[in-house]
């Protein structure tokens, strides 16, 4: 109904996050280049914190959006899954399995740590032709011990002093607490 009246191409009240419609302000503006900047430099774990309500979430599509076509991205916006649900997840989005090859298929009853092969295999062969991998994990406050320790696993993988993956956390400020406790370093970026 608004989109005829006014003229308007696209639903203007949609829900979902949309990069395309991001209103950069001057903290956006520089945690974006934070990000990016983090991100070109190769550093393991960035972390993105604010109010519920700041726009984490479409800054951190806007930042994938941002990273050209030589990077893998994946991007998890429910953080009640376990460990192994993560890296299944990152395994779909990264391309290299289907929604029903994860039910039916091989990794479907995968144990992590022969997920996490698999991840690796995948992250050494990309590295070899200089592509990136960039994993978002949205609302990171709520991730449990579990996962974020195999989020931690992830961050370890290395070759030749290079990271193979990348991780943002994107959550509330209650998250740099959980973090502390887990990283010893972590680049903060906050918008306002």
């Amino acid at each position: 109904i608004y989109e005829e009246f006014y003229g308007l191409k696209e639903q203007p009240f949609a829900i979902s996050t949309d990069p395309r419609f991001h209103f950069f302000s001057a903290s956006h503006q520089q945690a974006y280049q934070e990000l990016i900047t983090g991100l070109q430099r190769g550093e393991a774990l960035l972390l993105l914190t604010g109010e519920a309500g700041t726009g984490k979430t479409t800054l951190s599509r806007a930042v994938l959006a941002g990273l050209g076509d030589r990077t893998f991205a994946a991007l998890v916006l429910n953080p009640y899954m376990s460990g192994g649900e993560i890296l299944k997840l990152i395994l779909r989005d990264f391309g290299l399995i289907s929604r029903e090859h994860l039910r039916q298929g091989a990794l479907a009853r995968a144990e992590p740590s022969q997920l996490l092969e698999t991840l690796e295999g995948f992250l050494l062969t990309i590295s070899a032709v200089q592509s990136r991998a960039v994993v978002i994990i949205d609302e990171a406050q709520s991730l449990a011990a579990a996962a974020l320790d195999q989020v931690r696993l992830l961050t370890a993988l290395e070759r030749n002093g290079h990271h193979l993956i990348q991780v943002i956390f994107g959550g509330q400020p209650k998250l740099l607490d959980t973090l502390k406790k887990s990283f010893a370093s972590v680049k903060h970026v906050k918008p306002k």
